[in-house]
């Protein structure tokens, strides 16, 4: 029986929505030291100027921040 995280590995979304805001996410699993949890996993939600990216390895601290911070009418939440 295949797992959940086996969906995950190799897994890459991205949109831009009607105000040309862009959401892209991206997750794989690594064997690298740099990644405690074995995953190495991206969010990008902004503009497409790379100036702003910001790129985090702890992907619950940013899933709070960006829950947070966004719009919520984006994801279909009133």
């Amino acid at each position: 029986m295949a797992s959940l995280t086996d969906d995950l590995d190799g897994a890459s979304k991205g949109r831009t929505s009607p105000d040309e805001t862009v959401i892209r996410v991206f997750c794989i699993r690594t064997g690298r030291d740099a990644y405690l949890s074995e995953w190495a996993c991206k969010l990008h939600y902004g503009t497409t100027d790379p100036s702003p990216s910001i790129t985090f390895v702890r992907m619950v601290d940013l899933f709070e921040r960006l829950w947070s911070e966004s719009p919520k009418s984006i994801f279909g939440v009133t």
